[in-house]
């Protein structure tokens, strides 16, 4: 039994464990792992051993047995059965078992003790350290730069954008467009997009490549709305409305990154629409 769950929660355990970094931290983290696993069972098999000699030793009768002969019997069951059936003394088999059989249940119950003060441990811990580690979303990616552009978004938007009716004001155009996009991204996608977009915010390394990601996302909307309005790109009017555009939606991500309960989609269309009067 004992075998049976060590071979089902060991492997299990270390994948996860394994899985969550990245594959640049992995090497490492394989390495604690397997030092880890040898420390705990070397740890973990001086202190069951210590609890099952004590116990099995403290449970023994040795009335009636040779004084010389009791330090074979307390070093162990084989020598307390041969001493037994060395004297031909059938009561001490059986303190000698009875003895070993209540060294084994103190063993269990410590085992169990720390197990559960282990799943206690997890609970309490875990998902805090899981909700601040930044690396296991690192999982989807290849590299932390193709995280930052990973399911660029820019140009099927910039599509739908264009494909508005050019009687809508651009900002009409937006939200229709925006609408038309969220509604072909899958729940698990979007979940996805929020923690890699919170990720991207708390990591320094990150903010580079995003920030060459922000520029080309600017350019291109100011673009389509320097053609909708008939104006040229670099027109300060045009310039400053994509700005106040952008500013919304980042806005709008940013407290999305902090609050996955939000619902994006509606939030972005009503910021969106405190500009409707705004004209590039």
């Amino acid at each position: 039994m004992y075998g049976l769950g060590l071979g089902i929660a060991l492997p299990t355990a270390m994948d996860a464990a394994l899985g969550a970094l990245s594959e640049d931290t992995a090497g490492v983290g394989s390495g604690v792992n397997q030092s880890v696993r040898t420390l705990g069972g070397s740890f973990g098999a001086a202190v069951l051993g210590s609890v099952l000699n004590c116990g099995y030793r403290g449970d023994l009768n040795l009335g009636g047995v040779p004084a010389q002969a009791r330090g074979a019997v307390e070093d162990s069951v084989f020598g307390g059965l041969a001493v037994a059936r060395e004297i031909k003394s059938e009561a001490l088999a059986d303190s000698v078992r009875s003895a070993y059989v209540t060294a084994l249940d103190s063993v269990l119950v410590v085992s169990g003790v720390l197990g559960l003060l282990g799943v206690l441990l997890a609970v309490v811990w875990l998902p805090r350290q899981v909700s601040q580690a930044p690396s296991t979303v690192f999982r989807h990616f290849a590299t932390k730069q193709d995280l930052v552009f990973s399911q660029d978004y820019d140009l099927p938007f910039v599509a739908m954008f264009g494909a508005q009716s050019p009687e809508l004001t651009p900002i009409q155009a937006e939200r229709r467009a925006i609408r038309s996009l969220l509604h072909d991204i899958s729940e698990q996608e979007l979940a996805l997009q929020r923690e890699r977009f919170a990720l991207i915010v708390s990591e320094p390394e990150l903010w580079g490549p995003s920030l060459d990601s922000i520029r080309r996302t600017i350019r291109l909307l100011a673009e389509e709305v320097a053609e909708r309005a008939g104006r040229e790109a670099r027109d300060p009017a045009v310039r400053a409305y994509t700005g106040a555009v952008f500013g919304v939606m980042l806005q709008v991500s940013m407290d999305w990154a902090n609050d996955p309960g939000m619902d994006s989609a509606a939030t972005l269309d009503e910021a969106l629409g405190h500009l409707e009067h705004l004209r590039p």
